[in-house]
């Protein structure tokens, strides 16, 4: 079961990961955001106080009830399963670590002084 790295090693993964968790939470509170933003906009153009009962930008942060509902749960379950894929990438790196340690890989005992079979996977990770 733990022998590949689902996250960790694959940059692209990760990157995609990050693009979509972002674009849920901006999808999620955006109706929250513009409308915020363009009644102060406005505001600060006419001079008026504005609020729901005087600007149509008022009653828009009322709609991200319905964005959060659809959107958060996708982002919150996407980040849960990243959550367990890291860990499940980080026993397989430390199994790994310890199989090479125990195979004679870093030299005596892994005191060789060298960086060592975790640091050169984690270093491999970082360089793709």
């Amino acid at each position: 079961m733990f022998k590949k790295t689902f996250i960790l090693q694959h940059r692209r993964r990760i990157v995609i990961i990050f693009i979509v968790l972002i674009a849920l939470t901006l999808l999620a509170f955006s109706p929250l955001v513009i409308g915020l933003v363009m009644m102060g906009l406005e505001e600060a153009a006419t001079g008026k106080n504005l609020g729901e009962h005087n600007s149509v930008w008022g009653v828009l942060p009322w709609l991200s009830f319905g964005t959060m509902v659809i959107f958060l749960p996708p982002a919150l379950i996407l980040l849960k399963i990243t959550v367990v894929s890291v860990l499940h990438d980080l026993i397989v790196l430390f199994k790994r670590s310890k199989e090479d340690r125990d195979d004679g890989v870093d030299g005596v005992d892994g005191f060789d002084g060298s960086m060592g079979s975790m640091g050169r996977c984690l270093s491999e990770t970082l360089k793709k």
